[in-house]
């Protein structure tokens, strides 16, 4: 089955609202596809190794930190911390934070995944508890390894990201491509090494 290039980049990206759904024919079927972002698997680092070793989906993959590398690039991810300013929270406040902390959420535990069953080699902390679990010996094998890649935010850091870029607070926004290209090459520079990725 050849599905031409473009539309599974479409049908991943088709976030709702800014893009339709793309629909694409498997088979005889007719599938819609939306952007992962609204799924659990936001960061599909976890889905790609279970696809990989798990018996149902027939590749069989020999598991196991020299066999198998994932690498997973997040998009960035900002601090869930109230306002300071803020006493009491409105109902509308709370509403409209709602789907955002329920997709940052759901990344990170599926990050939290990844490193518990694959042997992680790098990523930043997940939080004050478990700290980062780089080399953390943890009960069973490991069923791969694990690199990721995501720079968070506290609200300060991305006040003064935002003052020096404020096309990035738009989502839509391609002018801030250049901006974003800033940061991404920043943050390589400082994280990215080639002992993680081979």
């Amino acid at each position: 089955m050849k599905i031409p290039l473009w539309k599974v980049v479409r049908a991943s990206t088709a976030a709702p609202v800014y893009f339709d759904p793309e629909e694409i024919s498997l088979g005889t079927r007719l599938h819609t596809f939306v952007d992962g972002s609204i799924t659990p698997y936001n960061n599909p680092a976890l889905i790609a190794a279970l696809t990989a070793v798990l018996p149902g989906y027939a590749m069989n993959w020999e598991t196991g930190p020299d066999n198998i590398r994932i690498v997973s690039v997040g998009t960035m991810r900002f601090s869930s911390e109230l306002p300071k300013k803020a006493q009491r929270l409105w109902l509308g406040y709370n509403a409209a934070k709602i789907p955002a902390a329920l997709i940052q959420g759901v990344a990170w535990q599926q990050d939290y995944l990844c490193r518990c069953l694959g042997e992680c080699l790098y990523g930043e902390t997940l939080d004050s508890e478990i700290g980062d679990l780089v080399a953390t010996p943890l009960p069973g094998s490991r069923w791969f390894s694990y690199v990721r890649y995501n720079k968070s935010y506290k609200t300060e850091m991305l006040e003064q990201i935002l003052h020096q870029h404020p096309n990035l607070a738009a989502l839509d926004a391609i002018q801030a491509i250049p901006a974003l290209g800033e940061v991404g090459r920043a943050y390589a520079e400082e994280n990215v090494r080639l002992e993680h990725l081979i």
